[in-house]
């Protein structure tokens, strides 16, 4: 049997839930339209960018645009389709397909205009203000690199 306050509670639930989709809604268009002023305004101060947890991560919202403009300007075509969100309390997960194409040198790797495409799905935790506080997807970063290298995975 459910109460009153049972319903009440999952309505909670529920709206914080797709106030959190939102949220992460905003920031892929964000992302594709390469606005990373408006996706990291999403984010708290302290936020986290973990990657797919084989290097470092990257810690603070300014650290995490600068890293961002970074990567897109050696993939000025980078973009995702296909996006579906999941979410779960404090936790969206977003699966998608992601492109791009190698057009400016990468620190010490050369560009070399090979494309790379791949399915991945982003995990986010967002805090009770509707902030991004972590984000980290599950695709190796070898997937992309094995792409645009040329070298087998």
């Amino acid at each position: 049997m459910t109460t009153k306050a049972d319903s009440s509670k999952a309505e909670k639930v529920e709206s914080k839930e797709e106030r959190n989709k939102k949220i992460i809604k905003e920031g892929t268009a964000a992302l594709n339209d390469h606005d990373f002023d408006r996706l990291t305004s999403l984010m708290t101060d302290d936020a986290v960018e973990n990657g797919d947890g084989s290097g470092h991560a990257v810690k603070g919202r300014d650290s995490i645009n600068a890293s961002m403009k970074k990567f897109f300007s050696s993939f000025p075509d980078f973009k995702g389709e296909d996006f579906r969100y999941y979410a779960d309390g404090d936790n969206v997960v977003v699966t998608a397909t992601y492109s791009g194409t190698f057009k400016k040198d990468m620190g010490k790797m050369k560009a070399n205009g090979k494309s790379f495409k791949f399915q991945d799905a982003d995990i986010f935790t967002l805090n009770d203000q509707g902030k991004i506080t972590s984000h980290r997807y599950i695709q190796p970063d070898a997937t992309m690199m094995s792409q645009i290298s040329g070298m087998k995975k």
